[in-house]
């Protein structure tokens, strides 16, 4: 309910930028931001400096899993495939 459309959010700015990475980290700055937003929020300004850790939380798992499907994404993106391994090969 608060990932996806959040992922949206941030993905569709960077549809043009082929880098995988900067969108890894825009994705964990993004989103370690609105959960760090949203344990102040809950909290007020007491949870303000102690909501960190959680906004640090969730952005390392986003990019995790940014990460993650890069290689799904680099295919679609236009890189050429990798050639198949030159050598014997077995037939059974």
């Amino acid at each position: 309910m608060f990932g996806l459309p959040l992922a949206v959010l941030v993905a569709w700015p960077l549809r043009r930028i082929r880098s995988q990475w900067l969108h890894v980290a825009a994705l964990a700055l993004a989103t370690g931001l609105a959960f760090w937003i949203a344990v102040a929020g809950m909290g007020g300004w007491a949870n303000l400096l102690s909501g960190w850790g959680v906004g640090l939380f969730a952005g390392d798992c986003a990019a995790i899993g940014r990460a993650a499907v890069m290689p799904m994404v680099a295919r679609r993106n236009g890189r050429p495939p990798t050639p198949p391994a030159k050598g014997p090969t077995a037939s059974w």
